[in-house]
């Protein structure tokens, strides 16, 4: 877009207010580049400010005071995840525009895309679960895929259940049916080679040290 308007990339600049987030920042970086006249043909510079939810109050203060005094000569782009977390008179300033998550087609097509690029196979259950677990928010499908990718070039299910740290769905359904019949020593014993349970020295308790976060652990003591 900043091609398209001036020919060049002179009068725009990005930052991520995640990890630029101070009053320095404003001050500094953004106040200097707006108060300057753009180069070129360019009738204004622009400024993209990513994450601009993650600026403190005081930068945000002092970005709203830069908005209004160069106004003429800088436009300002401000992304963020939750519009409520920026002040009043920034967001008075603004056209905001809200953007849905992604449905389950486009997230599908953009990690097909990823896999013929980089030369990986991604098991079709894979992409069903990188779905679930992102909810539509294409950064996140693309950051597990991209932990995925350097465990293994072949990407299966379980190979993002192990990144994202969540167990299947059919071990969790078989252990709690085991566990309402009573059977929790035969639930325990599916635990063990998945899960590496190993006894405490509290009798009867158990240690999950690598089970996923949404995994219960019985302990047979707590049972009454």
């Amino acid at each position: 877009m900043v091609n398209e308007l001036f020919g060049n990339t002179e009068n725009f600049i990005e930052l991520n207010a995640s990890d630029e987030r101070g009053i320095d920042t404003v001050r500094i970086k953004i106040k200097d580049f707006a108060r300057t006249r753009p180069i070129g043909e360019g009738s204004f510079k622009i400024i993209l400010l990513d994450e601009a939810d993650a600026l403190t109050k005081d930068a945000q203060q002092a970005l709203r005071r830069t908005m209004e005094n160069y106004s003429e000569t800088c436009r300002f782009i401000l992304d963020c995840n939750y519009s409520s977390k920026l002040i009043e008179p920034i967001q008075s300033r603004c056209v905001i525009f809200m953007f849905r998550l992604l449905k389950k087609d486009y997230i599908k097509k953009y990690l097909e895309k990823i896999e013929k690029g980089e030369e990986l196979k991604i098991e079709e259950d894979a992409i069903e679960v990188i779905f679930k677990e992102c909810g539509g928010d294409l950064r996140r499908a693309t950051n597990i895929l991209q932990a995925c990718a350097s465990m293994n070039k072949e990407i299966s299910e379980n190979t993002v259940l192990e990144v994202v740290g969540k167990a299947k769905g059919r071990d969790i359904e078989e252990l709690l049916k085991l566990a309402i019949a009573g059977k929790f020593l035969e639930s325990r014993k599916k635990l063990e080679p998945k899960y590496h349970i190993q006894d405490t020295e509290e009798k009867n308790s158990y240690v999950c040290e690598k089970a996923p976060m949404d995994l219960v652990v019985i302990k047979s003591g707590e049972m009454g």
